[in-house]
């Protein structure tokens, strides 16, 4: 994978580093999208669509909600919680949990969508949360590892009668890889300590058999399933 530069070929050296990707001239850049850093900025660009870059706006006003929130109640959060996202994306709710006094790992395959969401964890200067480049099954699949909860936010499919989600959330759905959620959820219950919380649409079916409880929010439920501890 490549970020692309015109002038900070320095500073995008330092963020490749350390996270394995290469550098090249924007000259090079695919008629597709890619990462492009400039000397305060890392964006998506694409030659044809309008470019995008992660605020952390949305992150500090989800935070002021504090533990009241449904998110932070669906995830039965306390200071020092562990939690998995699974299907990390730009790494809103993640961050929010995090700023909540959790000890969260986001988790993201994608390349593009990962150095997005490492750029922005590295902006918000969080200590307690770590993001990881793997497919969520090998992380779940390594008995060395435990959450108190797993974290799922599965991408919704399209639907005809609901207004266009925001520009990021196109575009995450532009790139993102389609993951089995149920699969994944059936898995995750097994590996949490917990619970394990499915965020879904607040009319749509649930991902695996019916929740221990639910949690509703004006557009989203979380879907809570106790831990299986056999």
């Amino acid at each position: 994978m490549i970020v692309y530069f015109d002038n900070a070929e320095e500073r995008a050296r330092d963020f490749t580093s350390a996270i394995g990707y290469d550098i090249a001239p924007t000259k090079f850049a695919p008629n597709d999208w890619y990462l492009y850093l400039d000397e305060s900025d890392l964006t998506l660009r694409h030659p044809a669509k309008q470019s995008m870059r992660l605020s952390l706006d949305e992150i500090r006003r989800r935070s002021l909600s504090g533990r009241r929130s449904p998110l932070s109640r669906a995830c039965g959060v306390r200071e020092g919680t562990t939690v998995l996202d699974a299907f990390a994306g730009w790494g809103t709710d993640g961050l929010t949990l995090a700023t909540l006094g959790c000890v969260v790992t986001c988790c993201e395959l994608q390349p593009l969508v990962f150095a997005m969401l490492y750029d922005r964890i590295e902006r918000f200067e969080l200590c307690s949360l770590d993001c990881t480049r793997i497919d969520v099954r090998e992380l779940l699949a390594d008995r060395t590892r435990r959450w108190d909860v797993v974290y799922l936010d599965p991408m919704f499919p399209a639907h005809p009668k609901t207004a266009l989600p925001s520009y990021p959330m196109q575009v995450l759905a532009d790139l993102a890889e389609q993951s089995d959620a149920r699969e994944i959820a059936e898995w995750s219950i097994e590996r949490a300590d917990q619970r394990v919380v499915v965020k879904n649409r607040i009319k749509a079916p649930p991902v695996i058999r019916a929740p221990d409880w639910q949690i509703r929010a004006r557009s989203v439920r979380f879907d809570i399933y106790r831990a299986d501890r056999n």
